[in-house]
């Protein structure tokens, strides 16, 4: 199986001084890839993406679920969060973004987190979304 790259736009990536996607990018959607029977089967429905540069990562983990999951999308640059939302766009996914920095950011998410691997968050519960 082979899941296709989101697509971005690198001159808005490169306008704003926000990571650009390189080798651990897609390293890391390799791996996914990999394991994405394992974890379509714990039925996620929340992608947590702290630190979104570009939103590549989180476009393709709810692109691989079928877009039937909250993606929330964290980084302290403003301009990543406009490149992640213009990712999103570009590639007809939803995705919501938070200004934070890692140590500020679950407590402005106003929920509980615990982890099961590294980078997939496993269970989180936010309080009073509409």
């Amino acid at each position: 199986m082979s899941l296709p790259t989101p697509q971005y736009r690198l001159s808005a990536i490169r306008a704003h001084d926000v990571y650009e996607p390189s080798e651990d990018t897609f390293l890391l959607i390799d791996a996914i890839e990999k394991d994405i029977k394992e974890i379509r089967s714990r039925n996620p429905q929340l992608v947590l993406e702290i630190g979104c540069g570009s939103g590549v990562v989180s476009t393709f983990v709810n692109q691989a679920l079928g877009g039937n999951v909250t993606s929330v999308a964290t980084d302290l640059n403003p301009h990543a969060l406009d490149v992640t939302l213009e990712t999103a766009k570009l590639n007809d996914i939803k995705i919501d973004v938070v200004r934070t920095d890692l140590y500020d950011g679950l407590e402005k998410l106003n929920g509980k987190v615990s982890f099961k691997k590294k980078f997939f968050i496993r269970h989180f519960e936010i309080k009073n979304r509409a």
